[in-house]
Formats: C-alpha cells, structure tokens, sequence
C-alpha cells in the first residue's frame, strides 16, 4: 500500500481510538467510583485535617431529632469526628438528642436549632457564623420526611383539608430549603454528602390509605427532588435510603443502616 493509504489507516485507527474513549469514558468513569466507593464508608467519612487551620471542625447537619434513623447517623458522624448541627420543632427532642450523642462522645460540638417553620435567615446565619471561625459544612442527612407534629392519633383522621395542606407543605418547604441553602457550602468543603432517609411502613390496613398519601406528597416528592439536585450538582455525593425506622432500634442494625449508606453514597 502507498504512503498515503497507510497514512489514511493509521488516522482512521486513531480517530476511531478517540471516539470510543469519547464514548466510554463517562460509563469508565462511574465504574471507577463505584469501585472506590463500594465497601469503603471508612473513606467517605474520612475528614482530612486542614493544615491551614487547627482543630477545624467539620459539621454535618442532621434534620429531625426524634427518630430512629436520626439517632443512628448522629451517633455515628460523631463516632468519626463530626460535629453536628440538629435541627427540629420540638426542644424537648434537641436536648434529648444531645445527650444521646454526647453520653457516648462528650468531646463532639452538638448546635441545635429549633426551627418550626423553614427560616432562610436563621440558616443563613449559622453558615455565616461557621465560615468566620473557619468551620465547614459538609454534609446533610435529611430523616423528618413527615411533619405530624406528633398528633396523638398520627394520622389525619379528624383534620381539616388545610391542616393536612400545611403539614405536607412545611415538610417539602423545610427540605428544599435546607438542601437550597446548605449545597453551596457543602460543595465548598470537598467531599460533601446529602442523605435522604425514607421511613416506610404501614403499621396497618387501616392506615394504608393515609401512609400512602404521604408517601406520594413528601417522601416520593423529596426522591424526585434528590434526583433532581444529584443532577445539576455532580460535586455532592447524594443517596436516597428507604428504611422502617422500626428496625433501628438495635444499635447493630444502626450501625448496618449508616456504614451501607455511606459504603453507596454516590453511586
């Protein structure tokens, strides 16, 4: 063959080289990050001293305070040296989380915030506060996907339409918002993570219809929701888990829950 027909071949070849590893390097590219990521919650959680800035505490926040999957990831953030901001509605709760950290980690720097509706301001403020002492931000871990405020009866029987309206509005409101306000300063500290837990189950038949309602108006909206902020921010690992809270209540079974999470998260 001529110079120019093996000219022509080995252009071809490398043109053809380029365009598959144009095509594969995306599917390559998650491959590799599940392959560093599977297994590995220990190097998810890792938090990298800042040479820069001594004793530099690294927060996560953790929505809801009376819940099974809410003590589980703050027992264990604290366990891997996170300190933590928790929010909720009830006070009682807060403190009640406190001490439940704290009893097993007294050293952890434990914030918490009442908030009954979403306050932009209030969580603005905190990030503010945070960033001028050189403290970051760095993950979420969302566990209130129902806002009952612990009506005796927990299910809607006896509420007016906009009472129901309100309960469903201040969940979606508080979520969207925290994620709105918090994914900057997440995506800033390196590494960040926002976690999405899901409490399922029907308790019984008579309750099918009312956990169903609230399974397609808050939990499934903040599922499309993730799915939707996991696109446009790459930078933050995100993970949606499904759990019956009812099952967290042996620690071996909290511990499963998080290290799985966390082992996942990004994937």
């Amino acid at each position: 063959p001529s110079n120019l027909t093996k000219g022509i071949f080995v252009f071809g070849c490398f043109t053809l080289l380029g365009l598959s590893y144009y095509l594969a390097r995306k599917p390559f590219a998650y491959l590799y990050r599940w392959y560093r990521t599977l297994g590995n919650a220990r190097e998810r959680l890792e938090i990298v001293p800042n040479p820069r800035k001594k004793n530099q505490k690294v927060y996560a926040v953790v929505y809801g305070a009376r819940n099974y999957g809410s003590r589980a990831f703050s027992t264990y953030l604290a366990e891997h040296g996170y300190s933590l901001i928790i929010i909720d509605s009830d006070q009682a709760s807060l403190n009640s989380a406190e001490k439940h950290v704290q009893k097993d980690f007294p050293d952890v720097s434990v914030m918490k915030v009442k908030m009954d509706d979403f306050d932009e301001s209030e969580v603005l403020r905190i990030v503010k506060q945070l960033n001028k002492f050189g403290e970051v931000i760095r993950g979420l871990v969302i566990t209130k996907n129902v806002m009952l405020h612990e009506q005796s009866s927990k299910n809607f029987e006896g509420l007016s339409f906009d009472e129901i309206h309100k309960i469903m509005h201040d969940n979606s409101e508080m979520m969207v918002g925290l994620i709105n306000v918090l994914i900057k300063p997440i995506k800033k500290a390196g590494n960040g993570f926002i976690i999405n837990l899901r409490n399922e189950k029907y308790k019984s038949e008579d309750e099918a219809l009312y956990w169903d309602l609230l399974y397609h108006s808050t939990s499934k909206f903040s599922s499309f929701f993730i799915d939707s902020i996991r696109k446009a921010e790459p930078k933050v690992s995100m993970i949606t888990v499904s759990v019956n809270y009812e099952n967290l209540k042996q620690d071996e079974e909290k511990e499963k829950l998080c290290s799985r999470t966390f082992s996942y998260l990004g994937i």
